[in-house]
């Protein structure tokens, strides 16, 4: 039977039938395909169809499929840089040189036993299964090498990542003095809208001095990880840290030993400064990376000198993400914001990834229980 697909405004027309291997061809125009499908229906019920009579397609290897796939729909992918390296990795791969259609869910889930073997985390494993996973929807729905995608068959790690770390006030104040002294003195104010705004690292990065409106306190996010533009609300100690440090984008030379400098371009409009002076999003983590070490260092040196015992757990296993995490864990235990406006605030589209993010502390539910119990 023909099946006929509308790809971007040409026609995939496939034929399938008892007896005869699958046959498919693509033309500009519906009735062309629709000719061409009844004409091969027909000859093979009579016998006359002949397997070389049309041009077999070109069929890639896996390695020649993802050059193809990162030249053209991966560029549009959040995260595209992140996933060059992982285009690189599946290009060498052992599957590698296999053609599209050859690989089987066995291969898939070697390649995924492979993954895991090599000490990455289930949550990276699954996203790279995710990543193989559209690069091979994509050689079926777009491209006709293959009849269906073989990673359905593949079960996937099971992911139990959640973190709830999240700042002490004290390990917040070490780490605003070791920022403040260091080679990136912007990062103190970047951690304080972080930390009160809920915003996530490249949102705070993409955030430009235009999309403030400082007498309404909100922040325009022209691109979120969801990929909703949304307003953010300041209170304002956050409007008060993106003032400073839209005012430093007024200072001619600034530099960054961690990153590349972004400089006011020649002709640009007014305010069309990143709030953050860095080239890449990863130097923001870079520069927290080397921050969290010096606070850590001098949070031990000053028990030391004050002969008291160290926490074993101060500014330990901590992440630029986790001022997030303390953001919407804070807002939710003043129990002054909705469920509705507290998912605003983060951008979260359902109310399971807010819960998921709102760690309440128990000491401040027993203090809420104990005004109820009053």
């Amino acid at each position: 039977m023909a099946t006929i697909v509308e790809r971007k405004g040409r026609f995939l027309v496939r034929v399938r039938r008892d007896g005869f291997k699958p046959v498919c061809k693509t033309f500009t125009m519906r009735k062309d395909a629709t000719a061409w499908g009844r004409r091969v229906e027909a000859d093979m019920e009579a016998g006359r169809w002949v397997e070389d009579r049309a041009p077999a397609p070109v069929i890639p290897t896996l390695a020649q499929a993802v050059r193809l796939y990162r030249e053209g729909p991966a560029k549009k992918l959040k995260g595209s840089a992140t996933y060059s390296y992982w285009f690189d990795e599946l290009e060498t791969s052992a599957i590698a040189a296999k053609r599209v259609p050859d690989i089987t869910p066995f291969d898939l889930s070697a390649w995924r036993d492979a993954q895991e073997q090599s000490g990455l985390k289930p949550g990276t494993v699954v996203r790279k299964l995710g990543l193989l996973s559209g690069l091979l929807t994509w050689c079926q729905k777009e491209r006709g090498w293959i009849a269906s995608n073989p990673m359905r068959s593949v079960s996937k790690p099971r992911v139990n990542d959640a973190r709830d770390r999240t700042f002490t006030a004290d390990e917040l104040a070490h780490l605003q003095a070791a920022a403040k002294s260091g080679k990136a003195p912007w990062l103190a104010d970047a951690l304080v809208v972080l930390v009160r705004s809920a915003m996530r690292r490249g949102e705070l990065w993409g955030l430009k001095v235009c999309d403030i409106d400082f007498k309404c306190s909100t922040a325009h996010l022209r691109d979120t990880k969801n990929g909703s533009a949304r307003d953010v609300p300041l209170d304002p100690v956050a409007r008060e840290a993106l003032q400073r440090l839209a005012d430093a984008t007024k200072t001619v030379g600034r530099a960054d030993a961690s990153a590349v400098v972004v400089d006011i371009k020649p002709g640009a409009a007014a305010g069309d400064e990143r709030i953050i002076p860095v080239g890449d999003p990863a130097a923001i983590s870079l520069a927290f990376r080397r921050t969290v070490a010096r606070a850590r260092r001098d949070y031990l040196k000053g028990c030391k000198v004050r002969g008291i015992d160290a926490d074993a757990g101060f500014l330990v296993n901590v992440k630029l993400h986790d001022a997030r995490h303390t953001a919407v864990s804070r807002l939710a235990e003043t129990g002054a914001l909705s469920m509705v406006e507290l998912m605003a605030v983060s951008g979260h589209k359902s109310p399971r990834m807010t819960l998921r993010y709102s760690h309440l502390s128990a000491s401040a539910l027993a203090a809420k229980l104990a005004q109820v119990a009053a």
